[in-house]
């Protein structure tokens, strides 16, 4: 499987995300910069299968964060798949 190239993590850098709703989640996964946002995969898919992951934080929550392109066994049906998950901290 090809890996995501570096004109796409440096475009998914210029991602810039306005999150609507009130949950920590919703307001809290665009430090990670991914490249689909709103993520379109569970975090613990995309973790087991993913090639890019990573953490960040935003005020008082830490993220973790995943990328991986098409994938079918992982649940990613698009060329690029996103997941984040973020915990109050």
């Amino acid at each position: 499987m090809a890996k995501l190239g570096a004109s796409a993590l440096a475009a998914s850098a210029l991602v810039v995300v306005h999150a609507k709703g009130g949950s920590a989640f919703n307001n809290n996964y665009m430090c990670c910069c991914l490249i689909v946002a709103p993520p379109n995969i569970p975090y613990s898919l995309c973790a087991r299968c993913g090639y890019y992951i990573w953490t960040c934080t935003t005020g008082p929550y830490f993220c973790n964060c995943c990328e991986m392109t098409q994938n079918f066994n992982c649940g990613c049906g698009t060329p690029y798949c996103s997941g984040a998950s973020c915990e109050h901290v």
